[in-house]
């Protein structure tokens, strides 16, 4: 049967990132063959100075069909995911991570899912012991909420195309969350959603480029932010955000701040203003106060078994 119009556009936006390029590449052309014309390749460059360039051309050459756009100028991190979204022609965009590595089958998955329901937004959860493989919603706030703060992971979503015109992109620029209002339009829109469980990605493990924002202003400011005005699109109330960011501080933000507050591990993270923007987001949230001094009483704790044993090694050494 041939398509007359692609099912699913795969866009990678990518900067200077052309050793995870090359791979995701890779790993995508040993899977798509097979699709034909269902399924249209995209390279979003945001004028990259590396090997880019080579890398694409050289898959190009090897027979792999794509559509390579490069910006002759850097966009920003936002501009470059919006203009995947745009440049897509297929009913469905996949932005993916230039690091998030599709597993084998990934792609014969997310089609199959695809050609069985007309869906608003597909997730590929990463959550370990569900047995199906996946889960059908017709109610977008049931669907929202199990999705949770998952749904900034821009890789694990699978959008419908028809609500792209819809958003003004240009009212999120420079949240980190530009994509949220799209995915939860689309997902308010359609009489159904769907939760993948079966793992279709293995992410890179690319520490050096984790970070590189302020983690405070963009999970705890941020997020509830565009979830707040967003949320409305799909339904959601001001009651839903509450529990939301419940589940958002006691799964993400405060282990975040064990490590990154507590423990020092800042990484490329910044974390200025931390406390600051806490206390605005959570200041009438009882239940963060007890966690916060756990977390405390923890850190202390283990700074002084490493101070024990510290000394210990040097006692030994003296010996």
């Amino acid at each position: 049967m041939v398509e007359s119009k692609p099912i699913l556009t795969i866009a990678i936006p990518t900067y200077n990132r052309c050793q995870f390029l090359d791979k995701s590449l890779g790993l995508i052309e040993s899977q798509i063959m097979e699709y034909g014309n269902c399924i249209e390749l995209l390279v979003s460059d945001n004028c990259s100075t590396d090997a880019t360039f080579e890398v694409v051309r050289r898959r190009m050459e090897s027979g792999l069909r794509l559509k390579y756009i490069r910006n002759s100028e850097n966009i920003g991190m936002d501009g470059n995911f919006v203009q995947c979204f745009k440049s897509a022609t297929a009913s469905y965009i996949w932005v993916l991570g230039d690091d998030d590595f599709l597993r084998a089958g990934a792609i014969g998955d997310v089609i199959e899912v695809l050609r069985n329901a007309e869906v608003g937004l597909l997730h590929l959860s990463a959550k370990a012991g569900v047995k199906s493989r996946w889960t059908e919603y017709t109610d977008p706030r049931a669907f929202l909420k199990e999705v949770s703060y998952w749904i900034t992971f821009i890789s694990a979503n699978i959008v419908n195309s028809q609500y792209v015109g819809q958003i003004e992109f240009e009212k999120y620029m420079g949240s980190y969350f530009t994509i949220i209002p799209l995915y939860m339009l689309a997902a308010g829109a359609q009489s159904m959603n769907c939760i993948m469980y079966h793992s279709v990605l293995d992410r890179a493990l690319d520490g050096q480029n984790n970070g590189g924002y302020n983690y405070y202003e963009i999970f705890a400011h941020n997020y509830p932010k565009i979830w707040l005005q967003a949320g409305a699109l799909a339904g959601l109330t001001k009651l839903d955000l509450e529990v939301e960011k419940a589940r958002l501080f006691v799964r993400h933000i405060l282990p975040f701040t064990y490590r990154l507050l507590f423990c020092g591990k800042l990484g490329r993270f910044d974390v200025s203003n931390a406390w600051g923007y806490l206390l605005s987001a959570y200041w009438y949230h009882l239940y963060v106060y007890p966690l916060l001094l756990a977390m405390w009483i923890k850190s202390v704790a283990r700074n002084f078994m490493r101070w024990l044993r510290f000394g210990k090694t040097k006692r030994l050494a003296k010996r």
